[in-house]
């Protein structure tokens, strides 16, 4: 047998009294099923006419009088604020929604972005390793076949060997020049992104 806690609630009947605002709200909330605290009964008895029921000089409420006024000014007017409050909900939940598909649609679009980005940063990086392969065979090319190749079939049509020299000397000064200027033209388009 299960032994009921000191704390456990017991309900309140209208010909009760309770002391202090937040018993009373208490036993409104319990008794309607609807939002109150100490504050809302404040400002009942500011703003409503007639006021909500004041306490006695002991600060003790009479809940058959709180219950009627609450089932009297109360009630009513919370029939129409249900239906607003029901709609504001529902506007609410529509604007979260959207919210929500137009945060989807907005990841969906950064991840397609992003998998551009890695795609082209991928065929860029391809791209490099192909243009740095070809740019090492066209300089070993320019650097030494050319100038070697140009240099021995003088000598092989029997042109004087200081003349081949001096041509030599002159062919390899002017294929590093082309290289430089390769290797700058190339460095400008990448500093470009091209």
């Amino acid at each position: 047998m299960k032994k009921k806690s000191a704390r456990a609630k017991t309900k309140l009947s209208a010909k009760d009294r309770v002391k202090g605002l937040e018993a009373c709200s208490n036993a409104i909330r319990e008794k309607f099923n609807i939002p109150c605290y100490d504050q809302l009964i404040r400002k009942w008895q500011r703003t409503r006419n007639p006021p909500f029921p004041a306490p006695d000089k002991d600060k003790v409420y009479h809940l058959e009088e709180c219950f009627e006024w609450v089932q009297k000014y109360i009630i009513p007017d919370r029939s129409g604020e249900t239906a607003m409050a029901d709609l504001g909900k529902l506007a609410l939940e529509a604007d979260y929604r959207s919210r929500i598909a137009k945060n989807e649609r907005e990841q969906m679009e950064l991840k397609a972005l992003q998998g551009q980005l890695i795609d082209r940063m991928t065929a860029l990086r391809s791209a490099q390793a192909a243009f740095r392969s070809h740019h090492a065979f066209v300089r070993q090319a320019l650097e030494k076949h050319s100038p070697i190749a140009r240099r021995d079939k003088l000598a092989d049509l029997g042109v004087a060997k200081k003349t081949v020299a001096a041509f030599h000397a002159w062919d390899v000064a002017d294929a590093q020049k082309t290289i430089d200027e390769i290797e700058a033209s190339l460095a400008e388009e990448s500093k470009n992104g091209g």
